[in-house]
């Protein structure tokens, strides 16, 4: 009898102090339902207990220490910012702005150095084209004058042999017309690069 009513009287004790148990079991239910009602058969439904009295439930178990696990989800913080971002970036843009004119001299000097370097190159390019154009034309007369002197009739002479040649000849007349035509013959005429047919050839034919 005695453990009873000792019972009874801490029952009544808890139920005084701590009011909200009882409350918190009697809608257990309805909370764990939802903030503000549910869905039911394709109805919605409001909760058995009202926004007031829910979150002044809520308050007497918070305060007492208690946890309160009927919440709803909270939604992601917000992170972004109002306001224009130029207003945002512009002390940014400040700084990189006095950053890079501390860096102009340097800059420029770079740009100058690179466009000189630019600049010796097509020369260096121009003048290695012009080197090779002018090994290719060379190549090209000393293939195109034993042909000139063998449509003539002439033998290919030597540079040395050219020379001692036209020395005798401006010694001898006071002047050398180059290539001299053999004695007898037409004036000179203009030939081809590479002649399909001698002209020799063809002037024996036609006579």
């Amino acid at each position: 009898m005695a453990g009873k009513a000792v019972k009874s009287v801490a029952k009544a004790v808890g139920e005084h102090k701590y009011p909200w148990q009882e409350k918190l079991v009697k809608y257990k239910d309805e909370l764990s339902k939802g903030v503000w009602g549910y869905w039911e058969l394709g109805a919605w439904k409001p909760l058995g207990i009202s926004a007031r009295h829910r979150a002044r439930l809520r308050k007497e178990v918070v305060l007492a220490g208690q946890d309160w696990p009927y919440d709803p989800e909270r939604k992601e913080m917000r992170t972004k910012q109002k306001g224009h971002k130029c207003d945002r970036i512009s002390a940014e843009k400040r700084a990189k702005t006095a950053e890079l004119m501390q860096k102009m001299p340097e800059m420029l000097a770079d740009y100058r150095k690179r466009r000189w370097e630019r600049k010796m190159k097509a020369e260096e390019d121009a003048s290695r084209k012009a080197v090779q154009e002018k090994k290719k034309s060379s190549f090209l007369a000393s293939l195109v004058s034993p042909l000139e002197m063998m449509t003539r009739g002439i033998s290919p002479r030597s540079p040395m042999e050219e020379e001692e040649e036209e020395d005798r000849v401006i010694a001898e007349k006071g002047f050398y017309l180059h290539p001299s035509t053999p004695r007898g013959s037409q004036p000179p005429q203009l030939l081809p690069l590479f002649p399909l047919q001698s002209p020799i050839a063809t002037h024996h034919s036609s006579s």
